[in-house]
């Protein structure tokens, strides 16, 4: 990602839309060993880029839990 917040990040909803509550932006200076965990087993993740430079990029890694309720 740009070092640049507003040029590249990206964008973590708590559902199956960008219109699903907003949970977390994401840019370089906070990307690092996050984690983020959802309501339900939909999140959307949203990358947006002005396309300046070409960098590494990021990882993500998902996992889901078995809920014990059920």
């Amino acid at each position: 990602l740009d070092y640049c917040c507003s040029c590249d990040y990206l964008n973590v909803y708590d559902g199956p839309s960008t219109s699903s509550r907003f949970m977390e932006q994401l840019c370089h200076s906070n990307t690092s060993h996050k984690e983020i965990q959802s309501s339900s087993n939909y999140m959307t993740v949203l990358f947006r880029s002005n396309n300046s430079e070409v960098g590494r990029g990021f990882r993500a890694y998902f996992s889901s839990l078995l809920d014990q309720n059920t």
